[in-house]
């Protein structure tokens, strides 16, 4: 049945299944960002600021609902779309099914999964509802398909192989083998030169003061 609404400006959409759900929506606000990915350090005098890379920020849609019936079809579809995504069932390994968002008359086209809830009723009196989608970014267009997920390398270094959760795992009195040569313990200051007693504190001047004079000021 094709859709008879007026000003659908937006188009929703997901994958489930070997189909493809799809909604269209008017839309008269979009916002979206970047963020920095940085870390900083501090000193006693000064600061440091340390950028890696631009990422994408969280981006939200101002959705126009006319009539209470097409404010419960959102509603509807937003919710078959959460039980879908929190479905066990779902193959492990796929992709994860994010939701696309095409707006073409702002040249917009991202990915994301939208963070707030949305709601049922009606009001005495209302016409048009305006609810706000908040989406956390996951891709968007310029991104390569080449990336992956992080995975689990198993390592050359012996040392690396009892690391959870793909090494091998060690129980009760076991101890990796091979030969550790380097023992540090907290009894010797936290150094790697043994667990000797620690060696006997060294002055190297005198303190200053009335008391360095033998007569005491007399």
């Amino acid at each position: 049945m094709a859709d008879t609404r007026k000003g659908l400006n937006c188009t929703l959409s997901y994958p489930n299944g070997r189909t493809t759900a799809t909604m269209r929506i008017r839309v008269d606000s979009v916002g979206h960002g970047l963020t920095m990915v940085a870390d900083e350090s501090m000193a006693r005098n000064s600061r440091a600021y340390y950028p890696h890379r631009l990422a994408p920020s969280r981006f939200y849609l101002r959705v126009l609902l006319k009539g209470y019936a097409e404010r419960r079809a959102f509603a509807d579809w937003m919710q078959r779309y959460a039980d879908y995504v929190m479905n066990p069932g779902l193959p492990g390994g796929a992709k994860f099914p994010d939701m696309r968002v095409l707006l073409p008359a702002r040249n917009f086209d991202r990915e994301g999964v939208p963070l707030t809830g949305f709601e049922w009723g009606d009001a005495i009196g209302a016409i048009v509802w305006t609810p706000t989608v908040v989406f956390e970014t996951t891709r968007e267009p310029q991104d390569t398909e080449r990336w992956s997920a992080s995975s689990f390398e198993h390592a050359d270094d012996p040392d690396m192989k009892y690391f959870w959760p793909m090494g091998t795992q060690l129980g009760g009195n076991a101890v990796p083998s091979g030969s550790y040569t380097t023992i540090i313990n907290g009894s010797d200051g936290g150094s790697d030169e043994g667990q000797g007693a620690l060696p006997p504190p060294k002055y190297t001047e005198d303190l200053p003061g009335p008391w360095a004079r033998d007569d005491y000021g007399t």
